[in-house]
């Protein structure tokens, strides 16, 4: 299904440092509303191993920029439309700030339970 193939191919460019072509970030914003299709639990799956391995800053930057965390995270989202989603200064950011710091502490080898976020 493509939809799982758009949140796998974001996890993995997140946490790789992976960027896409124009053609790729097209489709994917094109048929981002099609992760609507996923089961709740694909979905649950999918966004603890965006976020529980090391690489949720990547992640979130990803989802927002190809508008799905609107869809996946809406509370986050909401909360990036209100303060801002700077690149530069974490700081004034406390989410951003927050995955950031929690990237420091997890790996691949290392993630953290699903309830911590």
């Amino acid at each position: 299904m493509i939809a799982a193939r758009i949140l796998r191919a974001l996890r993995i460019a997140a946490r790789l440092g992976f960027r896409f072509s124009k053609e790729t970030s097209h489709f994917i914003k094109h048929l981002s509303s099609s992760i609507l299709k996923l089961d709740r639990g694909r979905l649950l799956m999918e966004m603890n191993y965006m976020l529980a391995y090391g690489s949720a800053e990547a992640s979130l930057r990803l989802l927002w920029k190809f508008g799905l965390l609107e869809i996946l995270l809406p509370l986050q989202a909401s909360y990036f439309v209100q303060h801002g989603f700077r690149r530069r200064d974490k700081r004034s950011n406390m989410l951003l700030s927050l995955f950031s710091n929690l990237d420091k502490l997890l790996a691949p080898d290392r993630p953290c339970h699903s309830s911590l976020w």
